[in-house]
Formats: structure tokens, C-alpha cells, sequence
């Protein structure tokens, strides 16, 4: 006979918010050296994490399937509120992105950050193409951007910014 399970209460301590999340574009100086540049005026970031996997599925697995994890891809989306400037300018990171969609080639891949700020194991650093499109078309909405990006294979776990790592 099986011991009796007690339910426990529910976990004790702070609950994570959506808003909680930062973004970092970079730009890599000569030598390969990357600065960040965060940017503020963004909402409903998703790394795009998904798993890449292999099938290796046989007889012996009767019918289940039997996968293995080889990468994990990396396709970050997130929305931007441009802030404009007297001289027609936005937030420096927002420009980077909007130079790095208007160009082609390896001019369209920009480093990228996405981490929490407050669970230090969520930090995840790659490159990216950027494309992006007008979210808001209404007659008298606030302008907003939205961007999907299309990662170079080099997403990794990193240490985090937020940490003071």
C-alpha cells in the first residue's frame, strides 16, 4: 500500500509579472566586441524559444515516440512603442533594429539580450535577423512596431544582467 499523500499549501513568496522581462540590442564594434543598449518602450516579449529535435523512434518504443533534444532555436518577438524626438529620431536600440530590418546579409542580424529581473536563471543572449511590421493601423491608435526575429544559431543560457553579472 501506497503512503498517503499530504496536499500542500500553495508555494510562499513573490509571483513573477509579465512586465519583469528586459530586452538588450546590440551592436559589435570592431573586433567583435557587443555593447547593449536596452530598450524601454517594449511590451509582450517572448524569447521563441522551441526545441529541435530528432526522431529516433523504433519497434522497441511500441508505438511511443522517442526523441532526442539537438538545439534549441531561438526566434524572439516583442512590440515597441517608438518615442520620437523633435528631429525625427527614436530610442537608439529602436533605430538599430529599424537599420538592421532595412538592410540584408549579415547587415539584418543584430546581438540580442532577453532576460527576467528577477529569476536569475532566465538570461538568454543571441543573434538575430529583424524583420518587423506596423501593429497599430487604427485611425487614432498609439503607434507601435512589431517585431519578429529569426535567430543565427548561437542562443545560449548567459549570466544575468540584472544580477549584476
Amino acid at each position: 500500500m501506497s503512503p498517503a499523500v499530504t496536499q500542500q499549501g500553495p508555494s510562499t513568496g513573490a509571483e513573477g509579472l509579465s512586465y519583469q522581462w528586459m530586452l538588450d540590442i546590440g551592436t559589435a564594434a570592431e573586433g567583435g566586441t557587443v555593447t547593449y543598449a536596452n530598450l524601454p518602450d517594449v511590451t509582450g516579449i517572448d524569447p521563441g524559444r522551441s526545441d529541435v529535435t530528432a526522431d529516433g523512434t523504433t519497434y522497441a518504443n511500441q508505438g511511443q515516440t522517442s526523441e532526442t533534444k539537438q538545439a534549441t532555436n531561438f526566434a524572439p518577438k516583442f512590440d515597441v512603442k517608438p518615442v520620437i524626438g523633435t528631429d525625427g529620431a527614436v530610442q537608439p536600440a529602436l533605430e538599430t533594429l529599424i537599420a538592421a530590418a532595412d538592410s540584408i546579409g549579415s547587415g539584418s542580424v543584430v546581438p540580442i539580450r532577453i532576460y527576467s529581473t528577477k529569476i536569475k536563471k532566465l538570461a538568454y543572449a543571441g543573434t538575430a535577423s529583424v524583420g518587423w511590421s506596423r501593429k497599430n493601423t487604427d485611425n487614432a491608435a498609439i503607434e507601435f512596431m512589431s517585431f519578429e526575429c529569426k535567430g543565427q544559431g548561437d542562443f545560449k543560457p548567459i549570466a544575468n544582467p540584472a544580477f549584476g553579472e
